[in-house]
């Protein structure tokens, strides 16, 4: 198997899944920072349980047992970035979402995206 690298040149988790966001992102950030994400495509992992909080998801607060699709925040604000959402993109950074000390990850719910090779994800995932 070939070794695949995230934007920061870490090996990506096995099940991960190239996806686009396809609906609005609900949550916390404005609603021009969560508009950003429409169209973005990015790695992700499928995910049941999540450790992240309702300020640090792009979504609302995954309970443990709601699907969801997660990803290291440094990664998704790239993404943002390679798709010109500069501003979007600096407001996340500007909250301190981009820290190598804080490694924070971001949710989305899983029917906001969609796999960009049109497969279906199976639950549960361990």
């Amino acid at each position: 198997m070939s070794e695949r690298l995230s934007a920061h040149g870490k090996e990506k988790h096995p099940r991960a899944k190239r996806v686009r966001v396809v609906g609005d992102p609900e949550g916390g950030p404005p609603e021009w920072v969560r508009n950003a994400w429409l169209g973005v495509e990015f790695e992700a992992v499928p995910c049941l349980n999540t450790r992240v909080s309702y300020r640090e998801s792009s979504s609302h607060k995954p309970t443990p047992t709601q699907p969801c699709w997660e990803l290291p925040a440094q990664d998704a604000v790239a993404a943002l970035r390679e798709y010109g959402q500069y501003e979007a993109a600096d407001w996340w950074e500007s909250r301190g979402f981009c820290s190598d000390e804080q490694k924070k990850i971001l949710a989305f719910r899983l029917d906001s995206c969609e796999p960009v090779d049109g497969s279906t994800v199976l639950f549960p995932v361990t």
